[in-house]
């Protein structure tokens, strides 16, 4: 059970990565579409009210569902890893 709990764990880490990394690049595209300095604290604050404002509701539902969708992974995996070691398995940490 625990080798099926660690593929696990890794699939949806990579998962979450793999959506965080959609989520950055389609940003990036989007600012670079509207000319914004997606480097800027303002640029982000622009591109943010552009998704939470729904002007492009395609890119508004793909930013929220792959930022939003990454956290909850996050969570889960977190969830996951907590209740697998209640259970008796031991993942390996290194810590210094």
């Amino acid at each position: 059970m625990c080798e099926e709990i660690k593929i696990l764990r890794i699939s949806f880490f990579f998962f979450a990565v793999v959506i965080i990394s959609i989520a950055i690049f389609s940003g990036w595209r989007f600012c670079k579409k509207n000319n914004i300095n997606f480097n800027s604290v303002d640029g982000m604050f622009e591109m943010y009210g552009y998704v939470f404002s729904f002007k492009d509701k395609a890119f508004s539902i793909l930013m929220l569902l792959c930022i939003y969708g990454g956290a909850l992974l996050g969570l889960v995996v977190i969830g996951i890893s907590f209740w697998a070691e209640s259970k008796g398995c031991t993942f390996p940490k290194k810590y210094n």
